[in-house]
């Protein structure tokens, strides 16, 4: 019965910051909202991006920051160290830190010693095993996919205004 009470309060907090939420989203795209212009000012002037431009599909450049206002291609010309050294930190940061705590996860699994069989070990070379792990795997991966899919129908309904 809580996880039915759990999913009532997630639907009542995403009801109630959908509201909010997206009316300042929408204040922030318009350019009505600016209470971090301190930010950005200084990182439009590094970069070279004027925030009043628009950037349309034909005037990606692939080589030149400086004429393209920070399209998807920003990154690949010469001034753009900023971009290079931004994007490099999310590399690093992103993908390969977490190598670290999990092959120093795995070092310790490698170095413990073999236990012998008793009642309170668990065989993996078993199919039962095989299954309570192929079982994981996929309640996992289900979890990390389908609040994604079950959620976008609702944002949906809610962009729409049909529930209120």
């Amino acid at each position: 019965m809580s996880f039915a009470w759990t999913i009532v309060a997630l639907v009542v907090v995403m009801a109630v910051a959908w509201r909010f939420l997206g009316s300042y989203m929408a204040a922030v795209f318009e350019g009505r909202v600016r209470w971090l212009s301190f930010i950005e000012r200084p990182v439009y002037r590094i970069t070279g991006v004027d925030p009043e431009s628009e950037q349309a599909w034909q005037r990606y450049d692939f080589t030149s920051v400086a004429s393209n206002n920070g399209s998807a291609f920003a990154g690949i010309g010469a001034k753009a160290a900023f971009y290079n050294i931004i994007n490099a930190i999310g590399l690093l940061l992103g993908r390969f830190a977490i190598m670290v705590p999990v092959l120093a996860q795995a070092g310790t699994l490698a170095a413990k010693e073999p236990v012998h069989a008793s009642a309170g070990t668990f065989r993996t070379d078993s199919p039962m095993f095989m299954g309570l792990l192929t079982g994981v795997i996929l309640i996992v991966g289900a979890l990390t996919v389908l609040p994604a899919v079950s959620l976008g129908p609702i944002v949906e309904q809610f962009s729409q205004g049909r529930f209120f």
